[in-house]
């Protein structure tokens, strides 16, 4: 139960300040995406980053209670589905990215995060 909140705290602050980061600064996020899409080994770098990190959630935060941190455990089980995908069958990465990423689609995304993480980080700290 500690690890359990100790990864929504950790994890709570980190996708809040990616989706700051997404609505405050999404032309960066735009042109990273862009330049990912325009190398071979685009969906690998995905998969460096982001597999750890949803081994650690799916390792220890594997919680489908119906409350606010259930938004970790889904993206973490989220991640690690996309990242064996992409590492086993690369092409798909690419068949998801050459829709692009706008900046428009940066700001939703920051929205959505910030709104989860906040929700989470109040039901860990307050609730």
């Amino acid at each position: 139960m500690i690890v359990e909140i100790l990864i929504e705290k950790i994890f709570g602050f980190a996708f809040l300040l990616v989706g700051l980061s997404h609505l405050l600064q999404p032309m960066p996020w735009v042109e990273f995406f862009a330049w990912l899409r325009s190398k071979s080994f685009g969906a690998f770098i995905v998969v460096i980053y982001t597999l750890p990190i949803a081994v650690v959630i799916v390792a220890f935060h594997n919680n489908w209670e119906l409350k606010p941190a259930l938004f970790i455990t889904l993206a973490g089980w989220i991640m690690l589905v996309k990242s064996a995908i992409y590492a086993v069958y690369p092409y798909s990465f690419y068949r998801v990215a050459k829709k692009g990423f706008s900046a428009r689609n940066s700001r939703i995304g920051g929205i959505i995060l910030i709104a989860a993480s906040l929700a989470v980080l109040l039901d860990v700290y307050i609730l």
